[in-house]
């Protein structure tokens, strides 16, 4: 629809239009500012848990790379033959 077939003037349009777009950015605003506060609570969060998680495993003694320091004993059967 056009202008003219609303019957509006060009001054009332640009104010509608206008409030439409502030409102918009209004709420848009809140979103922005609330969508920044969960995300850095999220941060925040996990950083948390990775800082306990290596305080908690600090604890404990990794054993990826272990090995085993003892005689070594060769075993053999009593029948030569079998063997």
């Amino acid at each position: 629809m056009t202008l003219m077939e609303n019957k509006i003037s060009e001054p009332e349009a640009q104010a509608k239009i206008s409030r439409r777009t502030t409102r918009r950015t209004g709420r848009s605003g809140v979103w922005r500012a609330l969508a920044w506060i969960l995300g850095s609570v999220g941060i925040v969060a996990a950083g948390v848990e990775v800082a306990r998680l290596v305080i908690h495993a600090r604890q404990y003694e990794s054993t990826d790379d272990a090995f085993l320091d003892a005689h070594v004993v060769q075993i053999s059967t009593k029948m030569a033959a079998y063997g």
